[in-house]
């Protein structure tokens, strides 16, 4: 971990790859490079400025001019926030003055291979210099979904499209970009780093969702003394982490931050590991016996590691492969070993301050079992590692075949929920063969609505049980999460995302309302207020505030939200209506509908207002559980009675 710098307070999914060539053809003077920056705006540019924001802080890096070129290609956006940028975006270039100079403007598919790649030829052909960077800027989602989404033509650059633009353009095997770095959600994936292999010596990008104002580009003034990829990436991450670190001191607010460089160099190697280790064991797991015990440790291993983007509502099923290793070390201690070997090679420089976060992910189906097989098409067309793609065949075949067509109570759906002054609980007693096939699970604390039939509204949603041989206990701790705003204090809905042993991340859904001038420039924006709690102090800090609803795309919610910008935040919790299985018993409480009706908290964001924890003091609470097996089938309990005194 290490140290960060500046003023932001939220997070973006915000993806820009960075493209830095040392080229092995160069054209001009020593030491001078051209820069190219594609920004495909989305939302990003129109509806929060984030286009804008990054190019006048480009303009006042102080980057020297004589040395290197900087040229935009900017699209892709209904809008544009800054005076300087044409409705339909264009090409443009700093001029000796730092100010964006109009070289043409035109409306193009951002998303189109065809797009990129008559950038690069254009940058390469217009700007004789020793070494070419590209900055590719918009939104992330990992090696599956891919990178930008273009709002005027519906469109995403899926990594086989970069691949194709590359392969079109000047920078290929024999004259290669220096660096392809990612300023980008999600991106720094050991397959992005294969597909690319060919057309950069490193990469840098972030494993995790990146906070909102993306790379802190003051690093663009000391360019010139970074000339090789490794020293330029130490330089780029160790701005970005300063930037950040600053802001959570100065906001007393918690930003993810993870960001790696990786010499694409060492690719091979890192494939032929993988594919060693998962050879062995997609064997073991095809000639097991019927009892799928191998299966059942595999399925266990996967839900135990870091997986990332998870303050998004959408799975990514990107976990760290480092981490991944070290779980199978034990069973594959040689295979193990020469893999972790590769990746350290591989993994030049790393830093950040998310836990368990080793540099590099990879794309291993678990979570988002409904779109594997249209994943696993996009996968193979990666061309990487065959018996890792054969291995996760053969393990997604056996989620799907073994998920059952309707979820069903537990075998013994009878939860204890008992509360006195000497003890806590909240547990439910699973079958032996549920116990074995065990993979997670889920509780609620409900409050019920009297005047409705068969409503509660959650208040609080977790993932933190512990299974001790049949008995799955809920650890608890007896506090409801409150808005304290004047004299007031309400309980309002709290649902757990992401855990470790040193905190827990929670939700909490709101609405946003920004409505100055009258009304003259209204929006509305659905949101998740993500909170970072010690488990020890249970201090609260706001850890980002994202949009609820993704793209069509499904790229990477984005944390980034500046809640100063609003007039009024309601905070929601739902009441939801119990649904019932044929024979009678509650279905798990996320097969429950809403009822329509919601209770709002509102505040003034620019008026204090905090959250904390509240013991369950006054009132009756009830609780329910639910347990997903290893197969994603989905078993519900009963709803009991929580007593508080």
């Amino acid at each position: 971990m290490r140290k960060l710098k500046k003023l932001l307070f939220i997070y973006v999914s915000l993806a820009m790859v960075i493209v830095l060539n040392g080229c092995s053809k160069p054209q001009g003077t020593a030491g001078t490079k051209t820069i190219m920056i594609y920004m495909i705006g989305s939302d990003l540019e129109g509806q929060y400025g984030f286009g804008s924001f990054n190019i006048d802080a480009i303009e006042k890096s102080g980057v020297d001019l004589d040395k290197t070129k900087i040229v935009f290609k900017l699209g892709g956006s209904l809008s544009w926030q800054s005076d300087e940028i044409h409705e339909d975006g264009g090409l443009y270039e700093l001029d000796e003055n730092y100010k964006l100079k109009e070289i043409n403007h035109q409306k193009d598919d951002m998303c189109d291979p065809d797009t990129l790649s008559e950038f690069l030829n254009y940058g390469y052909e217009n700007y004789k210099t020793d070494s070419y960077d590209l900055i590719l800027w918009d939104h992330g989602g990992g090696s599956i979904l891919g990178y930008g989404y273009d709002e005027l033509y519906e469109t995403t650059l899926k990594l086989t499209d970069i691949k194709a633009a590359l392969e079109d353009s000047p920078f290929t095997k024999d004259n290669k970009l220096e660096v392809i770095g990612f300023d980008a959600c999600l991106m720094s994936c050991v397959e992005t780093g294969y597909v690319l292999k060919d057309h950069a010596n490193y990469m840098i990008a972030s494993q995790e969702t990146i906070p909102g104002y993306g790379w802190d580009y003051s690093f663009l003034k000391d360019v010139d003394n970074k000339i090789d990829g490794e020293s330029l990436a130490k330089a780029i991450i160790d701005h970005y982490v300063d930037f950040y670190d600053q802001i959570s001191k100065e906001q007393n607010v918690y930003l993810d931050t993870t960001l790696s460089c990786i010499d694409l160099n060492k690719m091979d190697d890192v494939e032929k590991g993988m594919n060693h280790l998962f050879e062995k064991i997609d064997t073991s797991l095809t000639e097991e016996s019927v009892d799928n015990s191998m299966f059942a440790s595999l399925s266990t291993s996967r839900s135990d590691v870091k997986s990332f983007g998870k303050s998004s509502s959408y799975d990514y099923d990107l976990v760290d492969l480092g981490a991944l290793v070290n779980e199978l070390e034990s069973d594959y201690p040689d295979e193990s070993k020469t893999l972790k070997n590769s990746l350290n090679e591989m993994i030049v420089y790393e830093d950040g301050n998310v836990d368990n976060a080793s540099g590099v992910s990879v794309y291993y189906p678990y979570e988002n079992i409904s779109h594997v097989s249209d994943y696993l098409e996009e996968y193979q067309r990666f061309e990487f590692a065959d018996e890792y793609y054969r291995y996760l065949l053969n393990f997604s075949s056996i989620i799907v075949e073994g998920n059952k067509s309707e979820n069903q109570a537990l075998e013994n759906a009878k939860v204890l929920a008992e509360k006195n002054e000497k003890s806590e609980k909240i547990s439910v007693e699973l079958s032996k063969e549920e116990a074995k096939n065990y993979a997670r699970g889920k509780y609620a604390i409900l409050q019920k609505v009297d005047d409705m039939k068969d409503a509660y509204m959650p208040v609080y949603w977790d993932t933190d049980l512990t299974l001790t041989d049949t008995t799955l206990t809920a650890n608890y701790n007896n506090k409801v999460m409150t808005i304290c705003s004047g004299d007031e204090q309400i309980v309002t809905t709290l649902i757990g995302i992401d855990s470790s042993p040193e905190y827990i991340r929670y939700q909490i859904p709101a609405i946003m309302f920004h409505y100055e001038d009258g009304f003259k420039n209204f929006k509305v924006i659905r949101s998740y207020f993500i909170l970072h709690v010690n488990r020890q102090t249970l201090d609260v800090r706001l850890a980002g505030v994202v949009p609820a609803d993704n793209l069509k795309s499904n790229l990477a919610a984005k944390n980034y939200i500046d809640i100063n910008d609003y007039q009024e935040i309601q905070f929601l919790s739902t009441i939801m209506q119990v649904q019932y299985d044929k024979n009678h018993k509650p279905k798990p409480f996320r097969e429950w509908k809403s009822t329509g009706t919601l209770q709002a908290i509102s505040v003034n964001p620019q008026e204090k207002f905090e959250f904390k924890f509240m013991d369950i003091s006054k009132g009756d609470f009830y609780t329910t559980l639910m347990v997903q097996d290893i197969y994603g089938n989905v078993s519900g309990s009963d709803i009991q009675k929580f007593s508080s005194q």
